[in-house]
């Protein structure tokens, strides 16, 4: 069967020209009727990845972000009912882009994990990997056409930096030209799409949230959600998963605790919900309004925001938002 590439999509990705989405104006009884057609957004890991949509993950190095994906791509091409506590809603082709291993390693590591895979494999889907040193931009032709025929409902980037060399992720207009990228590849596809990204540093043994990437925040407003890894401090095998924003599904605080098994290299769920303060040396933060009284204490005692963020490891913006209220 031939394989369709949509016209002018070579073009948004060498950066040659960028396609303009059409407008649409409609009636909100129009809209409303639409909704119905359409359905409820179906979940392909849970409420941390939702159907056709693009999510951040960010992860400090080091915490095995890149295993964690081989795992679920593998759950949802092989049939495994869920992975880490979360259903896997929808079964089908996968495919990871990694862009920062050598394929050796690659190699394996999913021979480890495939060999120790802890559920019965079915055969009806494959998971495929494709390593390249190359940019998003110089691979495109290829990629597309493996997509348009392949039709993963996931797509893993790994990592966003590695994506685009000639890209400053630190500046708004160069994250808006890369997320409207990606966007107008999850349209063309209407495959979901996690963009593997870093924290910020000096973020150890800080809570979480969506301060925490590194690099402009406009990606963060432009993706559907987003979802972070981190490790824990009580153990060197154990991890934390936490789920951030989300446009279509119910937000939540909740962590989850993660053991790693260094002989099989696969992550399991150990409890559904820990105190994650307790598990980053941040026993007496263990909340918002904690965090919010020290913010003021150490106002009154003539510290700067910037000294503020640093010592609570938060963001500049949201310290400057929890004093003004």
């Amino acid at each position: 069967m031939g394989t369709k590439i949509p016209k002018n999509a070579i073009d948004l990705f060498s950066g040659v020209k960028i396609v303009r989405e059409k407008s649409t104006l409609k009636s909100i009884s129009v809209l409303c009727k639409e909704a119905k057609e359409l359905g409820e957004l179906k979940e392909v890991w849970g409420k941390f990845v939702g159907e056709g949509q693009v999510i951040l993950f960010a992860s400090p190095r080091g915490v095995g972000k890149s295993l964690l994906l081989m795992q679920l791509c593998i759950s949802i091409s092989y049939g495994s009912e869920n992975f880490l506590g979360e259903k896997i809603g929808r079964f089908g082709n996968t495919l990871y882009i990694n862009l920062e291993m050598g394929e050796n390693i690659i190699k394996r590591r999913v021979h480890k994990i495939f060999a120790n895979c802890p559920f019965e494999k079915q055969n009806n889907y494959e998971a495929h990997i494709r390593t390249t040193r190359h940019s998003l931009d110089e691979d495109v032709t290829e990629i597309i056409e493996f997509i348009m025929r392949v039709k993963p409902i996931l797509i893993v980037i790994d990592n966003l930096r590695m994506s685009f060399l000639n890209f400053d992720f630190n500046s708004g207009a160069n994250v808006s030209d890369f997320m409207k990228k990606i966007i107008y590849l999850r349209d063309i596809t209407k495959s979901a799409i996690i963009l593997v990204d870093h924290f910020k540093k000096y973020t150890s043994n800080s809570l979480i949230d969506e301060d925490s990437f590194s690099g402009s925040g406009v990606k963060l407003d432009l993706s559907d959600g987003a979802f972070f890894f981190l490790k824990s401090n009580q153990a060197t095998n154990l991890r934390l998963l936490k789920r951030g924003k989300s446009r279509e599904f119910e937000e939540s605080d909740n962590v989850k605790l993660i053991e790693f098994n260094i002989e099989t290299l696969w992550f399991s769920l150990k409890e559904e919900s820990v105190n994650e303060a307790d598990h980053l040396g941040l026993k007496k933060l263990s909340d918002k309004l904690e965090l919010l009284d020290k913010a003021k204490e150490l106002k009154e005692a003539g510290k700067t925001l910037d000294e503020i963020a640093a010592i609570l490891g938060k963001g500049k913006t949201t310290i400057h938002r929890w004093l003004s209220n």
